[in-house]
């Protein structure tokens, strides 16, 4: 499963062609409602891989047999 979502939680691209990146980056910036839309989605992902939600995923995974 992929932690980011292009379009909603971040932008997907080549990781080498810095072609890609570079006009990712200039169509963020001057989009300021796509821009936000990632924000707040970034955000929420941020959310689910929180420290404190992965160890106490650990323990209870741990713990629990």
């Amino acid at each position: 499963r992929e932690i980011i979502a292009h379009g909603e939680n971040g932008v997907l691209v080549d990781f080498f062609s810095v072609d890609q990146i570079a006009e990712s980056v200039v169509n963020v910036l001057s989009d300021r409602v796509d821009a936000s839309v990632m924000r707040t989605g970034a955000a929420e992902t941020a959310k689910r891989y929180s420290a404190t939600r992965g160890v106490a995923a650990y323990i209870k995974s741990a713990f629990s047999g």
